[in-house]
């Protein structure tokens, strides 16, 4: 199962090495590849199980609320939300597909706050259907 990780923690593992002094490329992800799997996280999260169904079968979590705004109530098709690409540079841009363009500012300052509290700064987040 994937865990986020932080920038941090993704730059100390580049120093680790194998017994014959050769880095473990395997260990090692790209840094966009990275940052997707954090936001799937993330994604993932805002969905709790549903009690009547168990584990396997979810609903969205009407819990997270950010500047008074339900991230529910945006135009998400919650069905298959997820990242769609990730590029990096001078600034990381995120780009979530299966939300409405322009008007998910709770979705999308949700991933931001995220991302950029684990130390990938900084972060632009846009969606696309």
């Amino acid at each position: 199962m994937w865990m986020p990780i932080t920038r941090t923690r993704w730059l100390k593992q580049r120093t680790y090495y194998n017994e014959d002094s050769t880095l473990m490329r395997d260990y090692l992800r790209d840094t966009n590849e990275t940052i997707r799997r954090n936001v799937d996280w993330l994604i993932e999260h805002l969905y709790e199980p549903h009690p009547e169904y168990g584990v396997q079968a979810t609903t969205r979590s009407l819990n997270f609320v950010s500047n008074g705004t339900m991230i529910f109530k945006e135009p998400i098709n919650w069905g298959d939300l997820h990242a769609s690409e990730v590029s990096g540079g001078d600034t990381w841009e995120v780009i979530l597909e299966e939300a409405a363009p322009d008007a998910c500012p709770e979705l999308c300052a949700y991933i931001k706050d995220w991302l950029e509290a684990w130390g990938w700064t900084p972060v632009v987040v846009r969606t696309e259907w």
